[in-house]
């Protein structure tokens, strides 16, 4: 396996994760938090999609984040509230979230495993390569994966494994 297929691997199985957990969480149900004070699943989901189009299309392919209208209710320090209509619904979200996999998995379909090695231009340090970028994505939502099981328990839900 190389690195390109680790990546689209690794994106797959955490989105499989991810549509088990959210499954059966009900839209009444999104604003549910992980935490007091914490984010809920709403927030989640388009974080997950803003990030994942903003740092695909600004770091990568050196255009604007499509969902940069999501950056002010989901970006980065922005602030988590819980009137639903600051957020898309379940589906909407999670419509969303799909389009966005599947663009990159399309973008990244069209790379030689050599075209990940390419250095990323004005990005964090975090953000040494390409590759290191798709390395993200799969594991920035494995880490949200785990706040949406605290959820999923916190809703009377048995473990899933």
């Amino acid at each position: 396996m190389d690195a390109k297929e680790f990546a689209i691997e690794q994106m797959e199985m955490v989105r499989g994760m991810l549509r088990e957990w959210v499954a059966d969480i009900t839209q009444e149900q999104m604003n549910t938090r992980v935490v007091e004070g914490g984010v809920h699943l709403a927030w989640i989901l388009s974080h997950l999609a803003w990030s994942e189009a903003g740092t695909v299309n600004k770091f990568i392919r050196e255009i604007e984040n499509p969902l940069r209208h999501l950056g002010k209710s989901c970006g980065m320090h922005s602030t988590v509230v819980d009137e639903a209509e600051n957020y898309p619904s379940k589906a909407q979200a999670m419509a969303t979230l799909e389009e966005v996999r599947a663009g990159t998995l399309e973008f990244l379909e069209t790379l030689s495993p050599a075209d990940l090695d390419t250095p990323v231009k004005d990005g964090p340090a975090e953000f040494k390569t390409w590759g290191s970028i798709f390395a993200l994505i799969g594991a920035h939502e494995a880490h949200h994966n785990g706040q949406i099981s605290v959820i999923w328990r916190r809703l009377g839900h048995e473990p899933k494994i």
